[in-house]
């Protein structure tokens, strides 16, 4: 595989990085009871249990520390799990499915508290900072918002003209965006129901966020476009930042100061000058990155990428490779825990995989991208598969 070539811009001059160092951390735990492909994982907040989702059908949490499945399986589903979300409060569990349904289960009893429908496969669903609502993206072209006590309707579902790619709630809960493959940013305000722009842009929006103040949005493209609006008026923030291929995931900084991006490579913007920060240029990928979660203070990212059996952490602000993690089948998606000591893998061989992530140390530029998953489906009849971006929301 390549070694990565970092270019890093922190004041007027910039240089180029190559990573030397390479750390082999230990595997602490494998969590193994699926019969079939584990295509999403998720901490709760407590990081004492995960839940994966699976191609089997079906959704299990586990104990963290000893490895142990916790409970039954939590069945229903008739194909394909695509993503799974814990709730802020960990007391709900949301699942989405390829059989085109939302399952919402009690975390701590593993009752299904309600089945919610769409007319296409639920590959996006994001509980709410305040854990009361779940917003679904699905293949039927709209974005729902849901009621989790009720299980009704929070508003009338969201109409796209093409497949949702992208769902994002702000973080103070009042605001909602969706990005889509009909070449649309729409905003909605959560509270109101009121739906308040459709923001164009050039082609399929594959990511969008919010940022922390809940005033602009990013948008990233097929375009190779980063743009950013001003969610209020509905203008641009600054002419549309040029990337190196279509633009997969977008990220705001916590603080606001920042936007990550990924493309061909992972580019980080000061998200007030459109200047570009930082640019880990081919990394130690040799096929698209579809997974990406970074430590809680931002000094690290990890990385896993299409068809690829070892998966990746980066030092953000040096772009050295200070570890990988082995596997002996594809990785097809990995999260770090809120506090930033482990990162779990998913992996197409049956298993989820939990391992000591690298120490994080202070960061020196202020960046945090939660996660982002280009997920792989495979489809049972022919070998083929089908991209959506998977958003998780605030883990």
């Amino acid at each position: 595989m390549s070694i990565p070539s970092i270019l890093v811009d922190a004041s007027s001059s910039s240089k180029s990085v190559v990573s030397k160092s390479e750390g082999r951390p230990a595997l602490i735990q494998t969590y193994e009871g699926h019969n079939d492909s584990v295509f999403c994982v998720a901490f709760f907040q407590d990081e004492q249990r995960l839940v994966t989702g699976s191609r089997d059908e079906g959704v299990r949490v586990w104990n963290r520390e000893t490895g142990a499945q916790i409970g039954d399986a939590l069945e229903g589903h008739t194909r394909v799990v695509l993503a799974v979300d814990v709730s802020r409060d960990g007391r709900t569990i949301a699942s989405g499915s390829e059989d085109r349904k939302v399952r919402i289960w009690d975390a701590e009893t593993e009752k299904l508290l309600r089945t919610l429908g769409h007319e296409g496969a639920v590959n996006l669903v994001h509980i709410s900072p305040d854990s009361k609502r779940v917003a679904t993206g699905s293949w039927d072209v709209k974005v729902r918002v849901w009621d989790i006590e009720t299980g009704e309707l929070a508003f009338k579902p969201i109409e796209c003209n093409r497949m949702v790619r992208a769902v994002n709630v702000s973080p103070d809960g009042r605001t909602m965006a969706s990005g889509s493959v009909d070449k649309t940013v729409r905003i909605w305000d959560v509270d109101t129901e009121e739906f308040l722009r459709t923001l164009g842009d050039e082609w399929t929006v594959y990511s969008v966020h919010i940022s922390p103040d809940s005033k602009r949005v990013a948008s990233g493209s097929a375009d190779d476009k980063l743009r950013v609006w001003d969610i209020k008026t509905g203008e641009l923030a600054f002419k549309p930042i040029t990337c190196n291929a279509r633009v997969w995931c977008v990220r705001y900084s916590p603080s606001g100061d920042r936007i990550a991006s990924v493309a061909d490579s992972i580019q980080i913007w000061n998200a007030d000058t459109a200047e570009n920060i930082l640019s880990i240029e081919g990394p130690a990928h040799d096929n698209l990155i579809h997974s990406l979660s970074l430590s809680q203070n931002g000094s690290h990212l990890a990385t896993c990428g299409a068809f690829e059996k070892t998966a990746f952490v980066f030092d953000i602000t040096t772009g050295e490779q200070v570890a990988a993690y082995e596997h002996d089948d594809n990785v097809l998606n990995l999260a770090y825990s809120p506090s930033g000591r482990f990162i779990a893998t998913a992996c197409e061989d049956k298993k989820a995989y939990l391992w000591d992530a690298p120490e994080d140390p202070q960061p020196t530029v202020s960046i945090y991208l939660v996660s982002c998953t280009l997920l792989l489906i495979q489809c049972t009849s022919r070998r083929r598969y089908i991209y959506a971006l998977v958003m998780p929301s605030h883990h």
